[in-house]
């Protein structure tokens, strides 16, 4: 099976790392990207990811594979409310870009 070439996780706590390590024990991952604040640099330090991210754009740019490995409300607090779109695109190895494929939502934390 061809590697992943970058796979993001966000949240990189016990689960998170466990995802990580997993992926790169098993070379199904290039390189492995971790966002969390509280937990990256340890799951760095053990090995799990390569990288960490400052932000969630850096973490999902080029990203083939993303993993929400933090808890609901943490997931939740990284995308503010309203509407929200998620433009993908594949970029061949010979540099070949594909058509874009656009997705939007709107998330509403507002209670009934």
């Amino acid at each position: 099976m061809t590697p992943f070439q970058k796979v993001a996780i966000v949240g990189t706590g016990a689960v998170g790392a466990s995802v990580g390590g997993g992926l790169r024990a098993r070379g199904l991952a290039t390189e492995v990207w971790g966002l969390d604040p509280a937990n990256a640099e340890a799951a760095l330090a053990a090995g799990a990811i390569d990288r960490v991210a400052a932000s969630l754009v850096e973490a999902l740019d080029g990203a083939a594979l993303v993993v929400l490995a933090a808890p609901v409300p943490v997931n939740r607090s990284l995308l503010a409310d309203g509407a929200h779109t998620l433009d993908v695109r594949l970029v061949d190895a010979a540099a070949h870009v594909g058509p874009t494929a656009s997705r939007t939502w709107t998330i509403d934390t507002t209670a009934p």
